[in-house]
């Protein structure tokens, strides 16, 4: 079935979106972080919302590296390809595994 979009394509959008996921991710985190070493309680609400985007973000990651996965079985890429692709993979492990842990 012939979509119109190329494979390159479809991975050149994985892998940008998910460079800019990591970015926000890194962020939304830091601001964690930040809040939980304050000296004064944080709101519960903050607290739990900056948890909240986090999950949600590692979430998207995973779709990204899911169809970035599924393209390059599918379409064969180069074994240069699989290595971007690897890393995308080791990334996102490590930033679910992350946002799990978010106490």
């Amino acid at each position: 079935m012939d979509t119109g979009i190329s494979p390159k394509d479809i991975l050149e959008w994985s892998f940008v979106i998910a460079a800019l996921d990591l970015g926000v991710l890194g962020f939304v985190y830091n601001s964690y972080v930040t809040v939980r070493l304050l000296d004064e309680p944080a709101p519960l609400m903050i607290v739990q919302l900056l948890k909240f985007f986090c999950r949600g973000i590692a979430v998207v990651l995973v779709a990204l590296t899911v169809v970035s996965v599924v393209t390059g079985i599918q379409y064969g890429v180069a074994w240069q390809v699989w290595v971007i692709i690897t890393c995308l993979v080791a990334t996102t492990i490590f930033a679910a595994i992350l946002a799990y842990w978010m106490d």
